[in-house]
């Protein structure tokens, strides 16, 4: 700010698209002496529909799909910075199970999903080309 004043950020919700605003924000030197961010999240799980936990019994439960197709440009560059950071920050040691994004990401070329119909489950198969590109 020019006259040396913090701009207060209030950023509603915790999904994707406010965590990723978040995460510009503060992705830049010198942020702290510009803006103090809140974010505001009904509840304590952030994520919004990406988000996952586990069950009373052990069992992880999700709110949707998670499938990371690979023309998601701006979600890939995103959490390739954002494992990126992670470890530089010491956040996670390197050495750590999926601490990097090659480690947590990996190539997939089949999707399904189920429809209900009168008859029971009906499966939509459908295989995906892959190339040797990283998303």
């Amino acid at each position: 700010m020019p006259d040396g004043k913090i701009e207060k950020i209030a950023i509603l919700g915790g999904g994707m698209s406010s965590l990723t605003t978040a995460f510009e924000l503060t992705n830049k030197p010198g942020w702290q002496e510009k803006y103090d961010i809140t974010v505001y999240q009904v509840g304590w799980r952030l994520g919004g529909k990406g988000a996952s936990g586990r069950g009373p019994h052990g069992r992880i439960e999700e709110h949707g799909l998670h499938i990371w197709i690979g023309f998601y440009e701006n979600a890939f560059r995103l959490i390739r910075l954002a494992y990126k950071e992670m470890v530089e920050r010491g956040l996670c040691p390197p050495d750590a199970p999926l601490a990097t994004f090659e480690q947590a990401f990996k190539k997939h070329s089949l999707i399904m999903v189920e429809e209900q119909t009168k008859d029971g489950l009906k499966p939509w198969v459908f295989p995906c080309p892959t190339n040797d590109s990283v998303p």
